[in-house]
């Protein structure tokens, strides 16, 4: 890829979102008192918020491609047979996939919905797959895995019926979690990380996403200079610079009754460019 072109709507979520994270209202946390309190708070909604960054870029690149149609799904409709059936077969995976089960669009018809991030149809190999994104910088618990999976195997029972609803000639069905930053809860053939993206979906994905997380990235650090006096932060000595941030962070990461769950490693993940 010669040149990045961020779309303008891929732009607007960004600012919308970093927009709304400055504005929220944070409690003083007395492991930081004061400004750099903020910064913690800030710091540990912005992970939680980049995962839709993350969602966005993808459907923005994706989108890009003519040979694909791309689509968010808001409130896949999961009826009880398709439930049941994955209750059912979830240690005999094979059997509960082959399954197609009708797609029932009312969700009164529903026991209950769930939000898939991406759904990706291609025009070549009629192939629908269904992608859930995480930031993946962290496993999940046994519970969590469980579900993730059971989600997974209930879309992939509806899929084939949901898109021939849609008008779409659906030759084969899949499901899928995107582990971003690469620790993947689910095993192969289930999770694809952030590095696999260009070879699974065939073109460069990988280098528009990570163009967007820098702007994400740096639209926070560039707020932290109207959000902090770094002079009073580190209580004399330091310029007001954004760089100059993490002297002050290994001064408290050293600091073992400060220590607490904000270290220098929680700091710096978030500005990984």
């Amino acid at each position: 890829m010669t040149k990045i072109m961020i779309p303008q709507g891929l732009m607007d979520n960004i600012d919308i979102t970093v927009e709304r994270l400055l504005s929220r209202k944070f409690t003083d946390d007395p492991l930081f008192p004061g400004q750099l309190s903020k910064i913690a708070s800030v710091v540990g909604s912005a992970y939680k918020r980049h995962g839709f960054i993350l969602e966005q870029a993808l459907l923005h690149r994706l989108a890009q491609n003519d040979n694909l149609d791309v689509w968010e799904e808001k409130a896949f409709s999961v009826s009880s047979s398709a439930e049941q059936l994955v209750g059912t077969f979830f240690d005999h995976e094979d059997h509960a996939v082959l399954s197609n089960l009708p797609y029932l669009p009312d969700t009164k018809d529903s026991i209950r919905t769930i939000q898939i991030d991406l759904m990706v149809y291609n025009k070549a190999n009629k192939n629908l797959i269904s992608y859930e994104v995480k930031r993946g910088n962290g496993t999940h618990d046994a519970g969590k895995k469980r579900n993730m999976r059971r989600d997974l195997m209930i879309q992939q029972t509806l899929l084939k019926s949901y898109g021939e609803q849609k008008g779409y000639d659906v030759a084969t069905v899949d499901s899928k979690m995107i582990f971003y930053y690469g620790q993947c809860s689910l095993p192969k053939p289930h999770s694809l990380t952030g590095d696999e993206l260009d070879d699974h979906f065939g073109f460069e994905v990988l280098e528009f996403v990570e163009a967007a997380n820098k702007i994400f990235s740096n639209k926070i650090k560039q707020s932290f200079s109207e959000l902090v006096d770094f002079e009073d932060s580190a209580q004399g000595g330091v310029s007001q610079s954004f760089d100059n941030i993490t002297p002050i962070i290994e001064k408290f990461d050293k600091n073992k009754e400060l220590k607490g769950k904000y270290g220098l490693r929680f700091w710096s993940n978030l500005f990984r460019s």
